[in-house]
């Protein structure tokens, strides 16, 4: 075996490079909300948690914690979020009797292997950190709970607490509330129709968990948002982009069938092992050989096999990797009918895929001399650090641009006027500062701007101008060759307003007006109602309500004008006539 030295060293590396990425993370979107939480005491923090929980979403347990993690600074953020990857790998080798040092060592390498987009989404954005890290490491450590608590080997201490963290665990996300009931419920199940554990140990984690679900799923925002996602998508509608999630450039399809794999291999090596695993070896490189013709097919193939695996494994062998499995497929699977498919969603199975490939790795290895596992871990390093090394750039630039900012920011205090550069690496960092409302309102509630004239520059990105030469606080957005031009900015600007009704937002300009629902933009035109598509005309990484020129020219007949270095904008002939 290679010396604990070079696992130790394997490990360190990883470990630092996503030290350096989370300390240098910039604040985004939710991140300048949620850190403004506590500023006005335990009643401000209640008060805005209860209005949270009655209008966003039920996940009061995960906001929290963001939300006292970011009134405490960054730094800390990033020792939370380091604390529960290294929790989650410390647990883990437990629950499935693996070392725990190679173990470790692996699961941080795999993690430097993530896409880059879930990267971004999930770990580099605070906010969706604790969103989605936090529930997967809960999970595995209540696993590990479970295992105790069903082989009768909890202290009585523990035993008090053990509602408590099975309700905790629940009540985190829709997702994980969801998955982990269920894998709960089956892995009790089949330990009771084994004789392994009486029915009472078996069903309690589940029936304390799906408790804690429910108070995700029955806040009134949960309620309102499921009645409007499946009134608007029908489970089926949601098969083909939950296989482009997965199985596209930015998917976790090769993590999936990488563990699949390996869990194949190790049964074929150990024949303590239930053979079912052996599918592994031809499903898993299948699966990516169908990705890019058939995601779906490939999706569902490989879901399928880990599925297989885990009810397996519970069946023969250690039925806590069988819950691992279980879990890494559900986690996936209810995404289907949440109807959520953004990069960050998949971070838990990732995260559990990466878990069961490093738990299980050296029992995939036959017998080798020390020469070549020792060359095997570096070889992995390498691969790792290269993967990584653009988001750590990014990471790193954007520190710096932050650091300008804040210096910026310090000195506006002063002179009421500020320059804010939004040009952000978009490799690392998730939603750009944009005067877009909500968001825009809370940065400047959250670096105490409120009386501040502030103005977004970035590098490559045309300012605009009205008539009388103002200028514009934010700049034509470019974006893969185009440029999209901030509608609310632009209304606002030239006298108009912009205001939310009923779910929608509503643009008036004089005579003119439109609406806004979904992908769509209705606006009159004589007597009928003109329905504009917006895919395509808005960018897809700007927190903005950014369009093209054509759309302001058949909404309100505004043509924006080249001049000097960006754009004259000025209301259409007869914009205020009649009113």
């Amino acid at each position: 075996n290679p010396p604990r030295l070079l696992l130790s060293a394997v490990l360190t590396l990883p470990y630092t490079l996503l030290t350096l990425a989370l300390f240098t993370a910039p604040l985004c979107a939710d991140d300048f909300w949620y850190a403004t939480f506590w500023r006005g005491g335990l009643p401000s923090f209640l008060a805005l948690s209860a209005e949270h929980y009655q209008t966003f979403n039920g996940r009061a347990l995960v906001h929290a914690a963001a939300q006292t993690a970011l009134a405490l600074g960054v730094p800390f953020c990033a020792c939370c979020l380091l604390a529960l990857l290294l929790g989650a790998a410390a647990c883990a080798p437990r629950l499935t009797d693996a070392d725990p040092l190679p173990a470790a060592a692996a699961f941080f390498l795999l993690l430097l292997t993530l896409p880059a987009a879930l990267l971004r989404e999930g770990l580099l954005w605070i906010s969706a950190a604790f969103n989605y890290l936090l529930p997967t490491a809960l999970a595995v450590a209540v696993l590990g709970l479970n295992r105790l608590w069903t082989e009768n080997r909890l202290p009585l201490p523990a035993r008090l607490l053990l509602p408590l963290a099975f309700v905790a665990a629940g009540a985190t996300t829709e997702q994980m509330g969801l998955a982990l009931t269920a894998t709960l419920a089956v892995t009790g199940l089949a330990l009771w129709l084994t004789r392994r554990t009486s029915l009472f140990r078996a069903l309690l984690p589940a029936l304390l968990t799906a408790a804690g679900a429910a108070t995700v799923f029955l806040s009134p925002a949960t309620l309102k948002r499921a009645a409007e996602a499946t009134a608007a998508a029908p489970l089926q509608e949601n098969l083909a982009p939950f296989a482009r999630l997965l199985a596209g450039r930015d998917g976790i399809l090769p993590h999936l069938a990488l563990a699949a794999f390996v869990l194949a291999l190790a049964s074929l090596r150990d024949r303590t092992l239930p053979r079912p695993l052996l599918t592994g070896l031809a499903a898993a490189p299948l699966a990516l050989l169908l990705a890019a013709p058939a995601p779906l097919p490939a999706v569902l193939l490989l879901l399928a096999v880990l599925t297989a695996d885990g009810l397996a494994l519970l069946s023969g062998g250690n039925p806590w990797s069988g819950a691992l499995c279980l879990l890494t497929a559900a986690t996936a699977l209810v995404m289907l009918p949440t109807g959520v498919f953004e990069p960050r969603v998949t971070l838990p199975p990732a995260l559990l895929a990466c878990l069961l490939t490093a738990c299980h790795w050296r029992r995939a290895l036959p017998d080798t001399a020390l020469r070549a596992e020792t060359a095997l871990l570096l070889s992995a390093l390498l691969l790792s650090t290269a993967c990584f090394a653009p988001t750590l750039r990014s990471c790193l630039a954007n520190a710096r641009l932050t650091a300008e900012n804040n210096a910026a920011i310090a000195a506006a205090r002063t002179t009421g006027r500020l320059t804010y550069d939004f040009g952000y690496d978009r490799r690392s960092c998730h939603a750009l500062v944009t005067d877009d409302g909500f968001f825009y309102r809370t940065f400047l509630a959250y670096h105490g701007l409120e009386a501040c004239e502030v103005t977004l520059v970035a590098d490559g990105m045309a300012p605009l101008y009205t008539g009388d030469g103002r200028r514009l606080p934010s700049p034509a957005y470019r974006e893969g060759g185009r440029e999209f031009f901030p509608l609310r900015d632009i209304v606002e600007a030239l006298g108009g307003s912009v205001t939310p009704e009923d779910g929608q937002t509503v643009f008036r300009l004089g005579r003119h007006w439109a609406v806004l629902r979904g992908d769509f933009l209705y606006c009159p035109v004589g007597s009928e109602e003109l329905r504009l598509s917006l895919k395509g005309r808005r960018p897809e990484r700007y927190y903005a309500f950014a369009v093209t020129a054509d759309v302001l020219e058949q909404t309100f007949g505004i043509v924006p004008t080249p001049q000097g270095d960006g754009y004259l904008i000025v209301p259409a002939p007869g914009t205020f006539s009649g009113q």
